[in-house]
């Protein structure tokens, strides 16, 4: 049975312990509020699951969930966790060695600008991106 207990002086049991009441209180507090937020977002997760393809299904689409991460790093893990898939630079794939990677057939093209403040506006800061850039363009 789960007892609500105010803030007050501590029991006997807990200074026995050396433990103040308000520290195991909010321990208790933090654990079941944890838990049922796990309890709630399972609960959504299911009731997506179960009615969200009807309303794509009846238009002949698949859902698609797009989000952007910080870094590689991340995006790998969400693959490990079959949370994700995602579309990597060759040289970025390369540094995660555990996770498959599929060749797209035709290759994915890309067109690129470089933006400035001006038609005329040029610094040694957008040379070197140039230069970058056009270094690994073949890679």
């Amino acid at each position: 049975m789960l007892k609500v207990v105010h803030e007050g002086p501590k029991s006997n049991a807990h200074a026995l312990a050396g433990v103040d009441a308000s520290v195991l209180d909010a321990i208790v507090r933090d654990g079941a509020r944890a838990m049922l937020t796990a309890a709630l977002q399972a609960e959504v997760a299911a009731y997506i699951d179960a009615h969200a393809g009807v309303g794509f299904a009846d238009v002949g689409a698949q859902p698609v969930s797009a989000f952007e991460v910080a870094d590689y790093a991340i995006a790998a893990e969400l693959i490990r966790h079959r949370l994700a898939t995602t579309i990597l630079p060759v040289s970025v794939a390369d540094r995660f060695p555990d996770l498959r990677k599929i060749d797209l057939d035709p290759r994915l093209v890309w067109t690129m600008f470089i933006a400035s403040a001006g038609p005329q506006f040029t610094n040694r800061a957008i040379d070197a991106l140039t230069d970058t850039i056009t270094r690994h363009v073949d890679q």
